[in-house]
């Protein structure tokens, strides 16, 4: 349902949580919970995959030094 491009956050339908954004947009970077992994852990996919890649299980993984435009940070906001 993304048009195949990003979308202003909060646009889609919120999930059970109340929660915008999970997953999808783009994948976010996050703090590598294996030690052996090369490069830092990706989760949640993008506008660009299947409904697959959205699932909170997959990640990939990508070095910090490369850019990707489907990629970035899901930002949170407490009241």
């Amino acid at each position: 349902n993304s048009g195949n491009k990003t979308h202003p956050v909060g646009q889609k339908t919120p999930n059970s949580f109340g929660l915008f954004d999970m997953a999808g947009n783009v994948w976010e970077w996050t703090d590598s919970y294996r030690e052996t992994t090369e490069g830092k852990v990706l989760k949640g996919g993008s506008w660009r995959n299947s409904m697959n890649a959205m699932q909170s299980s997959k990640w990939i993984t990508s070095l910090p030094i490369h850019r990707f435009h489907y990629v970035g940070f899901r930002c949170a906001k407490s009241k």
